[in-house]
């Protein structure tokens, strides 16, 4: 597919979704008076644009982090990026007074977040070896700790044990204009950040050996593109978090239109996340009356037949 054509078009379903979603939800603004439209269309938009933020940033890490280490599989969750962001943002959901959150939550997060990449590079030059297999090995032990972690956060958060369990399981609700610009800021450096390593991506991807005769320094590639992509992840858990499957499987329905180059396929998996989180937001807050769904549960029954979809496929043309 046209690469430019899809481009326009992912952004324009973006920002016609967003206009839709402000008119749409439990409660109609056709009949309520003019205060109250305007509050509940400033509420409403504030959580799409939140949506949208989280997406492009988690679309973009899966579609690098699977270029940086060469794995069809890789993704912020697997290398345990979200769940030490996760155990940061629970613990200043638990601990700290509600006054300090807007700073604390995702001050916090972005520290686990860091903390875990610190973590698994440092297993990984423990074990000897910087290879792709040895990131998500220790990615995944490392993910396994956290989380236990995260579920001790949940007996000290007490009171707001409930407040920590739905916000685990990925809700906008409580997203403010100053985090949105702040993430806002972040996502569009982070982003780029990632795009002007494009050409080291498509090398990586095709394995070390053939980055290097490239004449790629593949361990520093591969460090800075697993450190903004953990950057961009705790941004996003901080705002909506912990959604799995976005960036695992957004990545390979671009490429499966035919992007194969890092530089638009990091910036078209953020677009087409971003849109996806804003349907799944739409849908959360008006497919059950008088009831909000958290966001993870319903990315993650869209994302599973899909993900299972790519496994017989690779089987299939294998």
């Amino acid at each position: 597919m046209n690469k430019p054509f899809l481009t326009v078009a992912l952004i324009g379903a973006l920002a016609l979704t967003i206009l839709m979603g402000i008119a749409i939800g439990p409660v109609s603004i056709r009949h309520l008076p003019t205060e109250s439209a305007h509050l509940i269309i400033s509420l409403r938009f504030a959580r799409l644009c939140a949506a949208a933020v989280v997406g492009i940033c988690l679309g973009a890490a899966g579609a690098a982090l699977q270029g940086a280490l060469a794995n069809p599989l890789a993704d912020p969750y697997i290398l345990g990026v979200s769940s030490g962001a996760g155990l940061g943002a629970a613990s200043a959901v638990a601990l700290c007074p509600v006054p300090f959150l807007p700073i604390a939550l995702p001050g916090l997060a972005i520290t686990g977040s860091l903390l875990t990449m610190g973590l698994v590079v440092g297993g990984v030059r423990l074990v000897g070896r910087h290879s792709p297999s040895h990131f998500l090995l220790v990615g995944i032990a490392v993910n396994a700790s956290f989380s236990a972690l995260t579920l001790l956060m949940l007996v000290a958060a007490g009171p707001r044990m409930n407040w920590v369990i739905l916000w685990l399981m990925g809700d906008f609700s409580q997203a403010s204009w100053p985090q949105i610009i702040l993430s806002a800021v972040v996502c569009v450096v982070g982003l780029g950040g990632l795009m002007s390593m494009g050409r080291a991506l498509d090398a990586m991807s095709l394995g070390d050996e053939t980055a290097t005769s490239f004449g790629f320094n593949v361990s520093r590639y591969r460090f800075w593109n697993v450190i903004v992509a953990s950057i961009l992840t705790a941004t996003a858990v901080s705002m909506g978090g912990i959604i799995g499957f976005v960036a695992l499987v957004v990545p390979h329905i671009v490429r499966l239109l035919g992007v194969r180059q890092y530089r638009s396929l990091v910036f078209l998996s953020g677009i087409w996340a971003a849109l996806t989180l804003v349907v799944c937001d739409i849908v959360a807050r008006s497919i059950v009356p008088s009831v909000e769904l958290p966001i993870g549960v319903i990315t993650a029954l869209l994302g599973t037949p899909f993900f299972f979809f790519l496994l017989w496929r690779r089987r299939h043309v294998a």
